[in-house]
This record gives C-alpha cells, structure tokens and sequence, in this order.
C-alpha cells in the first residue's frame, strides 16, 4: 500500500527510484562470483521424528549474498630482457621494454592512474596514500608521490587542453566555478568547470588563482552558442554583443 501510494503521489521520484535500484543491479551482477557451500553438520544429519538419516535435497538450497572486500595489493615485476650476441663477436641486440610513462620510473601508469584517481576523485590527501602504501609493502614518500603526480600533468597536459577546446566547441556550455585552499598564504584558488552534453559529454576542469573573467574569456571568447550559468558578472565577458547567449 505505500509503495502504491508513493506511485500514485510521485510517479517521477518513484520511476527514478526504480531506474537506480536496476543501475545498482546491473552494476552489482559485473562482479567476480564465488560460491561457498555450507553443509548440514553430521550431527544434525538425522531426522528427530523418525529417526531417518537418508535425507534428501531441497532444490539447491538456501540462497544469500554477501559482498567482501578484498584489499588492494601491489605488485614487484621483475623485468628481464632477453639479450642475444653473435658468435662473429660483433653484434649484441636486446629485447625492448614496454614504454614507461617517464623515462626512468619506477612505477607502472597503473600505478600512476591509482594516486590521480585517489587524490582528485577520492580526495585522498598524497600524505593518507604514504601510509596507505607503507602498509601494503611499498615504502613511497610524499615527495615521490607529488613529483609523480605534477609528472603525470605533464605528460596529460595536451590531453587536458584538446579536452577544453572540444568542450568550447560545442553550442551549449554548462560552466560553474568552486573555491579550493591552496598552500599560499591561506587564499583560495578556483576550480573552473566546463561542461557539454551534447554531441557528446565532456567535462574539463581549469585551475585559476582568481575568479576574475579572465579564465571564461581565455576558453570561451570568440565562440557562439549558449552559455548555461549563474548571475555572477565574471561570465558577461563572454556573453556580451558577438558572444555566446546566456540561458539560465
């Protein structure tokens, strides 16, 4: 009776519920499976009414499911490349490597692709990961970790602006900025954010020490279409004559 009551009152809430909880499922059902069958004990293996022990299947039993969390590990991998020589005593050739993602590393890009994710997307502090990996065999100091993370834009840094260019290439831009602390005498920084959903959807992220429209008029001056955003006046250098229309 409630869930119909809830139908009936919300049918927009109710189908979004629905909609998540099936997501949940799918995502669910991707998951590594195992099986742990647990067997009826031999003492309990004889029925107390008659006294019979030839018991017999029903179906395939009772059925639940529980999800583990199995830590994260880290792997050594000894690299060994195969070296030839001639026997004229003139020539030595040996077996290439995969490329590293810098010359010299130590470290695997998955390896690299873990501490981005765990500081931008977790916000997992360089000093949190330190412990983390002390912990799982791997002594890394915070200075590795951050000369390893500022290497790693360096190396997605044209990726990053190819990203920007197709995101204010597009007719319709969503864009909003944030504050973020930065170690510099207690002020903030501004994480812009550019986003476009349509012929695809793309998100980019531009870091700026202000919020002056400077950062806006850099990215999206010159471009036309429409620009989705607050009523902040830093947007209005380009959403001026010749811009781009502001929508709200």
């Amino acid at each position: 009776p409630v869930q119909e009551e809830l139908r009936a009152e919300t049918p927009v809430a109710w189908e979004a519920v629905v909609k998540k909880r099936r997501a949940r499922a799918l995502q669910k059902a991707k998951l590594q499976t195992e099986t742990e069958v647990f067997r009826v004990p031999e003492d309990d293996r004889r029925c107390p009414q008659c006294g019979g022990s030839d018991l017999k299947a029903v179906g395939k039993g009772a059925e639940s499911t529980i999800y583990d969390y199995r830590p994260a590990r880290l792997v050594a991998i000894r690299q060994l490349q195969e070296t030839l020589s001639c026997p004229c005593g003139e020539h030595v050739v040996r077996a290439p490597t995969p490329t590293k993602w810098k010359d010299k590393s130590r470290y695997s890009v998955n390896f690299v692709a873990s501490v981005i994710t765990g500081k931008c997307a977790d916000s997992i502090p360089l000093y949190r990961m330190e412990k983390q990996f002390q912990r799982l065999g791997v002594p890394i100091s915070r200075s590795t970790l951050t000369d390893m993370f500022h290497g790693a834009a360096e190396v997605l840094e044209p990726l990053s602006r190819r990203l920007l260019e197709k995101v204010c290439e597009a007719e319709v831009v969503h864009a909003d900025e944030t504050s973020l602390k930065v170690q510099a005498d207690g002020r903030n920084g501004f994480v812009w954010t550019f986003r476009t959903t349509w012929p695809q959807p793309l998100i980019a992220y531009k870091f700026a020490p202000t919020r002056s429209g400077e950062t806006p008029k850099q990215l999206l001056g010159g471009t036309s279409g429409a620009l989705v955003v607050d009523g902040y006046s830093g947007y209005n250098v380009v959403t001026d004559v010749d811009g781009r229309a502001r929508v709200a």
